[in-house]
């Protein structure tokens, strides 16, 4: 500031002087002087202090560029010269300024442009206010706004007939705009393995997250990031409003997919329950017709033979038991299907998988079909190498081979060939039955292995079958951690495959 010489004035004028400059030096607003190129001139106590320093000295001292040292954003001060110098003052000119321990602090000034005689700018004469309570109370309101309007637009994504997966990424893109920053903000959700986000997200220094959850479950957690370096707020750049906005968000998607999960959980045991309604429903389906079929035969066979076979040649009674020793063999092989399928139902049956040669497997299978085989001229080959061993429950391998034999013999007609055969795939084996029968149209196929969806079919020599055993070989094989699949063409026979591990 300006100093007389005391020798030429008055102890009255003196006195004035100390007065007024004592006035200045502690008046609760910051004034000053600085020089266009950004270089403090003077500054009370108080305008030092709001920078961070203990005395005016200290200030004019260590300022030398007030853009770069003060000035948040740099290129704001060439703004404001530029306004100030072509109006000659500004009044209450809003700037954010920045302390040298990193901390901010927003202003109001109040400034006129001080020239020479020749109209040159020679410096700049101001005071200034600090207004940082007033915008921290401006910016709480506004993001209470913000806050109010990102729940509103979350709560609004979610729709009787809108998905999850849809939700969340709605969700996620209604975030941003409850930041401070909101051009420079995004946001991630991740949720059952899934990631939903705002484009161009990525991890930064500045990120804040939280985890979401129903109960004691956690569901997944919420992540917002400044792309840039932000003023530093709260909680790093974020206001405490903000870290509430979080959590609250978190709560509300906690709770919306809370209850989605609920929902898709009884929808899910209504559909279990359904299966097992349509399965309950097959099963008396099978018992009245399929069951009751073989039973009316023998009955029938037995009544004549009680009631006429006085009456009977031996050709005749030679075809009677031909008839009944089918219609009983059916009979046993439908009630070991459904004792097995009941066991499997019930949890009663365990995989206990042990090394098996598949060779010996194929070749017992292959003895208990011979006799319907013989029958009807069928020869069944085995290419299995009789060095392959597989990891299997012996049990579980035999019924799959025995019912994919029988269900070949069934529909190849007399003088048609059946082949087993195993190739090594990876760790697995995979076995094939492939045989010359009557094959299969899509239909068919697209049945086989559902149970409310198979019929009886007749085998070329009348034989009758449910489809039952094809969905235990379904089971037998997936609970051995394999999978059965069927290739087939209408009149030139169907391949049966299944996988099972190597020993």
């Amino acid at each position: 500031m300006h100093q007389h010489n005391p020798g030429s004035l008055s102890q009255d004028q003196q006195d004035l002087i100390r007065f007024y400059q004592d006035t200045i030096e502690q008046a609760p607003i910051g004034i000053f002087t600085v020089t266009p190129d950004g270089r403090y001139l003077t500054a009370n106590t108080t305008l030092a202090r709001m920078h961070g320093f203990n005395t005016s000295e200290e200030l004019i001292t260590a300022v030398n560029d007030i853009a770069s040292q003060v000035y948040v954003y740099p290129e704001e001060r060439e703004e404001f010269k530029r306004v100030l110098e072509s109006r000659g003052e500004v009044k209450n000119y809003e700037s954010l300024f920045r302390r040298p321990d990193g901390s901010m602090f927003w202003v109001s000034r109040n400034v006129r442009a001080v020239r020479d005689e020749k109209g040159d700018v020679i410096y700049y004469q101001g005071f200034v206010t600090d207004i940082t309570a007033k915008k921290d109370a401006e910016v709480r309101l506004q993001e209470r706004v913000k806050e109010q309007q990102c729940l509103y637009q979350i709560s609004s994504a979610f729709k009787k007939d809108t998905t999850l997966d849809t939700f969340l990424q709605q969700a996620v893109e209604a975030i941003p705009p409850g930041w401070q920053y909101p051009e420079d903000t995004a946001a991630r959700i991740t949720f059952g393995g899934k990631v939903f986000s705002t484009p161009g997200f990525q991890e930064t220094p500045w990120q804040m997250s939280v985890e979401f959850t129903t109960g004691a479950q956690t569901l997944g957690d919420i992540t917002v990031a400044y792309l840039q370096e932000k003023p530093r707020a709260d909680h790093g750049p974020f206001l405490q409003e903000e870290w509430r906005l979080l959590h609250a968000i978190a709560r509300h998607l906690g709770g919306i997919t809370g209850r989605v999960l609920a929902e898709q959980e009884i929808n899910r045991k209504n559909e279990q329950l359904q299966q097992l309604l349509d399965e309950k429903d097959r099963f008396f389906s099978i018992i009245a017709h399929d069951l009751r079929s073989p039973l009316t035969g023998v009955m029938g066979f037995t009544r004549m033979l009680a009631e006429e076979v006085d009456q009977f040649s031996q050709q005749d009674l030679r075809e009677v038991a031909e008839e009944m020793h089918k219609a009983t063999e059916n009979l046993q092989d439908l009630l070991e299907n459904l004792l097995q399928w009941a066991s499997i139902q019930k949890g009663a049956i365990e995989c206990e998988p042990e090394d098996v040669s598949l060779a010996g497997a194929a070749d017992k299978s292959i003895r208990m079909v011979k006799t319907p085989a013989g029958n009807k001229d069928i020869s069944i080959e085995s290419e299995v190498d009789s060095g392959l061993m597989v990891y299997a429950d012996r049990r579980m391998l035999d019924t799959v081979i025995r019912n994919l034999l029988s269900n070949a013999v069934k529909f190849t007609p007399a003088g048609g060939r059946i082949r087993i055969s195993a190739e090594i795939e990876n760790s697995e084996c995979s076995v094939h039955v492939e045989d010359t029968g009557t094959g299969m149209d899509e239909q068919t196929l697209s049945g086989l292995f559902v149970l409310d969806r198979t019929t009886s079919r007749k085998g070329t020599g009348g034989e009758k079958g449910t489809g039952l055993g094809l969905l235990l070989c379904k089971e037998f094989v997936e609970m051995q951690g394999g999978k059965i699949r069927v290739n087939s063409t209408p009149g030139k026979g169907s391949t049966f495959s299944f996988t099972v591990p190597l020993a």
